[in-house]
């Protein structure tokens, strides 16, 4: 896939249709919509197996729509974003959404709001955000939100139980992707401190 990545955007920018200094962010968007791809139809088959259609297709819907808007996590290769997404993917529909009752979407939806409002986009390295491209994505990612949590709540109460738990499944996982990526920045900003720290404690030692 890297290779596939290389010659599109060695295509693009030889033929003038992006700037070479726009190369990083050519790149990124390129692997995130190849991934994407690769992902998909894996990600849709599962989840028709795990709940059915009604639930199958607004979880897959509402998941990658809002992402689009809040980013999230990115593993290093395509296989292990697959691997990743299908695990999540697991984990939403096997074990969180039987849990969702009427009760239990409200506080999901009202809990990945919240998330989303004060943590959305995640700016990935590689997407290189200015401040009015990430300004768009905030609300963006919060207009998205909402219209999604007020589908979901008509679905709860209009009787489309189905429907209503995969809108607030989709949401939940797009949520916890994002806070999935502050927390492996954390992690690897803590131990790039840590070792910074022991290789200076050791070159005080001589």
């Amino acid at each position: 896939m890297d290779a596939i990545v290389e010659k599109l955007v060695s295509y693009c920018i030889t033929n003038g249709y992006v700037d070479s200094s726009n190369e990083d962010w050519l790149r990124y968007g390129i692997e995130v919509r190849l991934v994407t791809l690769y992902v998909l139809i894996p990600f849709f088959i599962l989840a028709y197996f795990l709940v059915g259609p009604l639930c199958a297709i607004p979880f897959f819907a509402s998941f990658f729509y809002l992402k689009r808007f809040t980013s999230g996590y990115h593993a290093k290769s395509p296989h292990g974003c697959l691997l990743i997404s299908l695990l999540l993917e697991v984990f939403f529909l096997v074990i969180i959404y039987p849990m969702l009752n009427s009760v239990g979407i409200l506080l999901f939806d009202f809990l990945c709001f919240v998330s989303i409002y004060f943590l959305a986009p995640y700016n990935h390295p590689g997407l290189h955000l200015t401040s009015e491209e990430r300004n768009a994505l905030v609300c963006a990612s919060r207009r998205t939100t909402i219209i999604l949590i007020l589908g979901d709540l008509i679905c709860t109460y209009g009787g489309l139980a189905s429907i209503a738990k995969g809108i607030a499944s989709g949401i939940a996982m797009a949520a916890f992707s994002l806070c999935l990526a502050y927390i492996t920045d954390w992690r690897k900003t803590h131990e790039n401190t840590k070792r910074v720290s022991q290789e200076d404690d050791c070159q005080s030692c001589y």
